[in-house]
């Protein structure tokens, strides 16, 4: 059979789907991988703060005890899953990374950031750029971390150089507007004007 039926969601789905077990007769979980990821996700909110402490020393006690031999055998089974998967795998664990990056630092969910995005017509807050292959960064306030909108990096990391301080950029904006040019021109502009356009040679 290519398929087997998830005793929690009782949908069909590929054998794929489902993670092994070594005491099942036919050598796969009687769950499927979404529904075993949110057992464990319902599992581990409902954890104490002793429950969570004393899962965490297990398990630094269990990598301690291994050894090397189960170590490589460990890192083996670990490429070899990474080199199997699909690209809709692929993208789902990278979406899985994003949504507790997003989590982590700035609470908030994945669905919140493209309700933010779609808000901002897919572009940056501040230049209106699209973006390339790298996705829209969250700006925040430091101090009180609340969350302004989303910026291309360019735009994020400009902000940065002015501590995100108003006054700069109203000063940067009028120094622009304002400067005079030509109060100093360096040696090398003005030996690059006064040299005399060459003419190619003709073959």
């Amino acid at each position: 059979m290519d398929s087997k039926q998830c005793t929690k969601c009782s949908e069909a789905k590929p054998r794929s789907e489902f993670s092994k077990h070594s005491k099942n007769p036919d050598g796969l979980n009687c769950r499927c991988r979404e529904c075993t990821r949110e057992d464990t996700r319902a599992r581990c909110a409902n954890r104490t703060a002793e429950q969570r402490e004393k899962k965490n020393a297990t398990d630094r006690a269990r990598r301690a005890n291994r050894t090397e031999e189960q170590r490589e055998e460990r890192k083996a089974h670990v490429r070899a899953r990474r080199a199997n998967r699909t690209e809709e795998q692929r993208e789902e664990e990278r979406a899985r990374g994003r949504a507790c990056a997003y989590r982590r630092e700035y609470g908030i969910t994945l669905q919140q950031y493209d309700d933010i995005l779609a808000a901002q017509n897919g572009c940056c807050g501040m230049c209106g750029q699209l973006p390339g292959r790298r996705r829209l960064d969250v700006d925040h306030d430091e101090k009180t971390g609340e969350i302004r909108g989303l910026l291309c990096n360019r735009c994020n990391y400009g902000l940065g150089c002015f501590d995100h301080d108003p006054a700069l950029f109203e000063a940067g904006a009028v120094w622009i507007r304002t400067a005079k040019t030509g109060m100093f021109v360096p040696d090398v502009l003005q030996a690059r004007r006064a040299r005399k356009p060459t003419r190619r040679r003709s073959r």
